[in-house]
């Protein structure tokens, strides 16, 4: 809700210092920093599909492959 309340009704923002993308959280901002900037990247095993985040390839990978 506090996310919601500051992004949204105060219009807080997190820009990237690399580009012109503003994230709603830190940690927003921290994925498309990681993903975009620093090129991190999670490979699905099966079918090599790429996902910043390791929970995303495994819920991926249990959904889609299992």
């Amino acid at each position: 809700l506090n996310r919601h309340t500051d992004a949204v009704h105060h219009n807080i923002r997190y820009s990237c210092p690399e580009c012109d993308y503003q994230g709603t959280s830190k940690d927003s901002l921290k994925y498309h920093m990681q993903s975009k900037h620093e090129g991190i990247k999670h490979e699905c095993s099966e079918c090599g599909k790429h996902f910043t985040l390791k929970s995303h390839l495994r819920r991926h990978f249990q959904t889609v492959h299992e």
